[in-house]
């Protein structure tokens, strides 16, 4: 949803780092008596922050369900709803990776986007090795978000070669990825 609001800020001219809101809990009421409360998933909360950071920052909920699907996906690597929620995330974080420039970020999510698809659409078989690449494409991406948090860049470190292993992955390779160099 953040996305959206920064898309529909900078289409209409606005400018992200200029508009703020106040990031703080919401409740809904559904007029049934009953209250809808919308929290983030660690129950902090950034005051106000500009459109351009309450997209970067978010609320951690969707990475923290990443990190469940990842293990649901070692119990059953053929349940198809927790590849398709884990592949959707993936493609919205590059895709907002790609809208700010953010172009490492955008790479590793590309990759292990690309990798979610093929398990997805029955090409590849979820095995540890598999495991191991898209945990690590995961934690490059936390990473980088982190970075992002503190200075609005994805950081100096290079992932060139999460990048190469997801993709190396994703052709259907075994064994380790070639070495790759860097970029």
């Amino acid at each position: 949803f953040k996305t959206f609001v920064l898309t529909t800020a900078v289409l209409k001219g606005v400018d992200p780092n200029a508009v703020s809101y106040q990031s703080k809990p919401l409740a809904l009421d559904l007029g049934n008596g009953q209250t809808w409360k919308v929290k983030t998933y660690g129950g902090d909360y950034a005051g106000r922050i500009s459109l351009t950071r309450a997209t970067l920052r978010s609320d951690n909920t969707v990475y923290a369900q990443l990190d469940l699907d990842l293990v649901t996906l070692e119990k059953d690597p053929t349940e198809r709803e927790t590849l398709g929620r884990a592949f959707r995330t993936l493609h919205t974080i590059k895709g907002t990776a790609g809208f700010l420039g953010l172009r490492k970020l955008q790479a590793v999510a590309h990759a292990a986007e690309s990798l979610l698809s093929r398990l997805r659409d029955g090409k590849l078989v979820y095995n540890p090795e598999i495991a191991s690449g898209l945990l690590a494409g995961v934690d490059a991406v936390r990473q980088m978000l982190e970075a992002v948090e503190a200075d609005e860049t994805d950081g100096e470190a290079e992932y060139s070669g999460v990048t190469g292993t997801l993709e190396h992955l994703c052709a259907g390779s075994s064994g380790a990825a070639p070495p790759v160099g860097v970029a």
